[in-house]
Order: C-alpha cells, then structure tokens, then sequence
C-alpha cells in the first residue's frame, strides 16, 4: 500500500486565530509606521500571551 503523497493540510482552528492576529499586528504596525514582524517573529515575541489568551477566551466562549 503506497501513501498519498497530496495530504490534506488543515490549520487548527488556534493556528488560524493566531494568523489573525498576526494580520491585524501588521495592520497597527504599518498605520504606526513601524517594521513589520514576520510570523515566527511574532510568534516568539508572543507565545506565552497567545496560548493563555486563547484558553482563556475558549474557556470564556463555553462558558466554564
């Protein structure tokens, strides 16, 4: 049996919150004339309020 080698490529519902954010951070950034970030940038600038925030809002969205 051989592999397909077209596997789909989903991002997680978090990647994909994330890439948003990223997005509007790049909007501010360019209105405030400063340098962009790059998405790993971003990321480790970031990381730690990233995860947290999301659990949080999650949390808040299911209401726990």
């Amino acid at each position: 049996m051989t592999e397909n080698p077209r596997k789909e490529f989903t991002l997680s519902p978090f990647r994909l919150w994330v890439q948003e954010l990223w997005f509007l951070n790049k909007d501010e950034r360019l209105r405030h004339r400063e340098a962009e970030l790059e998405l790993d940038e971003y990321w480790n600038m970031n990381k730690w309020w990233l995860k947290r925030e999301y659990q949080r809002r999650l949390h808040k969205k299911r209401g726990v």
